[in-house]
């Protein structure tokens, strides 16, 4: 079984990114048009063994082409002196194409539909772009995107504070990540028939969130209130 690193599959996904911003042409690392592996032009183990020991720009393919002709990290290691915990990284996206590969036939991924939405999401977290998935499925990258949305394989957007609210922000700046489907707005209405049977709350579903009536910088400790801003009583012009 492939070991498990902290924050593993943030880390795949940003080594693909970086991959895509090789200019190369590929959206990845491999499963393209460029793909030499199953074709009759794919390299044998001596150029396989000879391109893991010269640093250049196209190596990180052939230490692909190394893991799937079924070389250990060990060895790739002692031929390249790329630390282990980046071959880790590339042994599992190998093997998530493996898998990824068992699952080209569309009535299997419609008979376990469970088990397909769970590998699609895991391929979309890993980094894995919806070209590559459609070489992998033999689907167009049309047909992929409308999988993922009935799927509900779908990103979200978060907000990086670059200024750590220390100072006004005039930029805004977004990141994006593949999450699971959430069920938000279903416990937002099962909070908000609670809230009205109990009388409690704000009614909306919405939690309060904490207002502070006076500007930062502001002394420890501070009160916290969860009184509407409107009951706040007005502040003196000074």
């Amino acid at each position: 079984m492939a070991r498990r690193w902290p924050s593993a599959g943030r880390s795949r996904s940003r080594c693909k990114k970086r991959w895509r911003g090789l200019e190369t042409g590929s959206f990845g690392l491999g499963c393209g048009r460029g793909d030499l592996w199953g074709t009759p032009a794919q390299p044998s183990e001596e150029q396989i063994v000879a391109r893991l020991y010269t640093p250049t720009a196209e190596r990180i393919w052939y230490i692909r082409y190394a893991f799937k002709a079924g070389e250990s990290l060990e060895y790739i290691h002692k031929l390249t002196k790329i630390d282990p915990w980046f071959l880790a990284h590339i042994r599992d996206l190998v093997a998530l194409e493996e898998r990824l590969r068992a699952w080209q036939d569309p009535h299997l991924r419609e008979q376990d539909g469970p088990a397909a939405k769970a590998l699609l999401l895991e391929a979309k977290q890993a980094g894995y772009s919806d070209r590559q998935l459609a070489f992998l499925w033999q689907m167009t990258e049309a047909e992929v995107r409308r999988l993922r949305k009935r799927w509900g394989v779908l990103p979200s957007y978060k907000c990086v504070d670059t200024c750590a609210a220390e100072f006004e922000r005039t930029r805004l700046i977004t990141t994006r990540r593949m999450n699971p489907p959430s069920n938000r707005s279903g416990r937002r209405k099962r909070r908000r028939e609670r809230e009205r049977e109990e009388g409690t709350g704000t009614g909306n579903g919405k939690r309060e969130r904490p207002v502070f009536p006076f500007p930062f910088p502001f002394p420890f400790p501070f009160p916290i209130m969860t009184t509407k801003r409107s009951d706040l009583p007005a502040r003196s012009a000074s």
